[in-house]
C-alpha cells in the first residue's frame, strides 16, 4: 500500500515534470520559430540592404563619372577662357598700336602737306626769279647791243684804239650778266635739287601713310 503510494507520488512528480519539460519545449520550439521568423526577417532585410549597397554603389560610380567629366569640362573652358583672354588682350593691343600709327600718319600727313606746301612756294619763287633773270639778261643784252651798235657809228669818227676800248666795255658788261646768271642758275639747280628729295621724302611719308591706313 505505501509502496503503491509511493509510486503514485512519483508518478505525479515525473508526470509534473513531464509536463513542464513538455512545455519548455514548446517555449523553446515558440522561441526557435519566432527566432527562425527574425532570421529570415534579418535575411531579407540583409538581401534588401545589400541591393540598397549596390545601387548607392553604382550612382556613386556614376556621380564619380559625372563629377570627373565636368571637371575635365570645367578645366577646358578654363584654358578656353583664358586663350580668349589672351586673344582679347592681343587685340586691344593691336588697336591701340593701330590707334597710334594712325594718329602718327594724321600727323606726318599734316607735315608732309605743309612740306608740299613750303616746296611748292619755294620752286615757284625760284622760278619766278630765275625768269626775272632771264628776263632782265635779255633785257641787258639787248640794251647792251643797242649800245654797242650805237657806239660803232659814232666809233667810225674815232681811231681804232678808241673803238677798240669801248667793245672791251660791252663785252665786260655782258660777261658779268653772264656769271650773274650762272651763279642764280647753279642756285637754282641746287634747290631744285633739294626740292626733289623733299618730293622723295614726301612720297616716302605718304607711301608709310598708305600702308599703314590698310591696317
Amino acid at each position: 500500500m505505501q509502496d503503491l503510494e509511493a509510486l503514485t507520488v512519483k508518478y505525479n512528480k515525473v508526470k509534473k515534470l513531464y509536463f513542464q519539460r513538455e512545455q519548455t519545449v514548446e517555449d523553446m520550439t515558440k522561441d526557435l520559430e519566432s527566432l527562425q521568423t527574425e532570421r529570415e526577417e534579418l535575411f531579407s532585410e540583409v538581401d534588401i540592404l545589400t541591393k540598397n549597397r549596390d545601387t548607392v554603389v553604382a550612382e556613386l560610380a556614376d556621380m564619380t563619372r559625372e563629377k570627373d567629366s565636368l571637371v575635365r569640362e570645367r578645366n577646358t573652358i578654363v584654358r578656353e577662357r583664358d586663350a580668349v583672354a589672351r586673344e582679347r588682350d592681343a587685340v586691344i593691343r593691336e588697336r591701340d598700336t593701330i590707334s597710334r600709327l594712325k594718329d602718327e600718319a594724321m600727323h606726318e600727313k599734316q607735315e608732309v602737306s605743309v612740306e608740299r606746301e613750303d616746296v611748292r612756294l619755294d620752286r615757284d619763287r625760284l622760278q619766278n626769279k630765275l625768269q626775272g633773270l632771264e628776263e632782265e639778261m635779255v633785257s641787258l643784252r639787248q640794251q647792251a647791243a643797242a649800245a654797242a651798235q650805237t657806239n660803232g657809228l659814232n666809233d667810225k669818227r674815232r681811231s681804232a684804239p678808241a673803238s677798240t676800248g669801248s667793245g672791251g666795255g660791252a663785252g665786260y658788261t655782258d660777261e658779268i650778266l653772264k656769271l650773274k646768271y650762272d651763279k642764280v642758275k647753279r642756285l637754282y639747280y641746287d634747290q631744285m635739287k633739294t626740292i626733289d628729295a623733299l618730293h622723295d621724302q614726301i612720297r616716302m611719308l605718304e607711301g608709310s601713310k598708305q600702308i599703314g591706313g590698310k591696317f
